[in-house]
C-alpha cells in the first residue's frame, strides 16, 4: 500500500492490519518463526494521506469561489455551461473580465456550451451571441449542437487541478440569489475523471467543426 508520508519520502507497507485512518509509525512482519514483530517505518510518525477536502458552495459563496479560481489561474481555464451571459454586474463582471485577460496572455481559456434543439431558442440565442462576443476577445467557445441531447454539464476546471462542479449556471442568477449547491475540490479522485470527460467532449467538438 503505497503512500507519500509527510516527510515526503514514499512508503511502501507491505502487511496492513489495522484500517486506513489508522497513524502508521509502525507495521508488523511475519517472522521465520510464525511470530509477528512490530519494524519501525521512519522516527518521525507516518500517516495515512488525509483525503482531500470537497467543500459545499452555494450560489453567492460559488461566485466568491470562481472569482478567485479564476483569478488564480496560470496555464488553463475550462469551463462547460449550460447556460452562460455576460452582465456589467458583479460577480460576473469580474469573472468574464479576467478570462479575457488570462486568454490574450495565452492561457488556455475554454467554454464548451449548450446550443442543441433540446434547449429553448432564448438559451441557444444568449449563448450563441456570448459565444461570438468571448471569441473576438481569444476565449474559444465550442458549442455543442447537433444533437437533441442539451450539454447540461456545469463545471470550471482551473490548471488541471481544481474543480467547480454543481447546479449554478455562469450567470447572475447562478452566483447571487438563487438556491444552489456546488463543490469545490482539488481530489484528483474527482478532478481527473473530469478533465477526461472535458477533453472527450472537446475533442468530439472540435472534430465536428473541422467537419465540412
Amino acid at each position: 500500500v503505497p503512500f507519500r508520508a509527510e516527510n515526503h519520502l514514499l512508503v511502501e507497507v507491505k502487511s496492513r492490519f489495522f484500517p486506513p485512518h489508522y497513524p502508521w509509525p509502525k507495521h508488523l512482519t511475519l517472522t521465520q518463526d510464525r511470530l509477528f514483530t512490530e519494524l519501525t517505518l521512519d522516527s518521525a510518525e507516518v500517516r495515512a494521506p488525509a483525503p482531500a477536502e470537497v467543500r459545499l458552495l452555494a450560489a453567492e459563496p460559488f461566485g466568491q469561489a470562481l472569482l478567485d479560481t479564476v483569478r488564480s489561474a496560470s496555464n488553463s481555464v475550462w469551463v462547460s455551461a449550460y447556460y452562460f451571459s455576460d452582465s456589467r454586474a458583479s460577480p460576473m463582471r469580474e469573472f468574464y473580465d479576467p478570462l479575457r485577460t488570462k486568454a490574450a496572455a495565452g492561457v488556455d481559456v475554454v467554454i464548451l456550451a449548450e446550443n442543441s434543439t433540446a434547449s429553448p431558442p432564448t438559451i441557444r440565442r444568449v449563448n450563441v451571441n456570448f459565444a461570438a462576443a468571448l471569441a473576438q476577445d481569444g476565449v474559444q467557445t465550442l458549442l455543442w449542437s447537433g444533437t437533441n441531447k442539451a450539454l447540461h454539464k456545469k463545471l470550471v476546471i482551473v490548471d488541471g487541478r481544481l474543480l467547480l462542479l454543481g447546479s449554478s449556471n455562469l450567470s447572475l442568477s447562478g452566483t447571487y440569489g438563487s438556491i444552489e449547491m456546488n463543490i469545490l475540490t482539488e481530489d484528483p479522485r474527482i478532478v481527473q475523471p473530469a478533465i477526461a470527460d472535458f477533453q472527450r467532449l472537446r475533442s468530439q467538438l472540435q472534430q465536428r467543426q473541422a467537419a465540412p
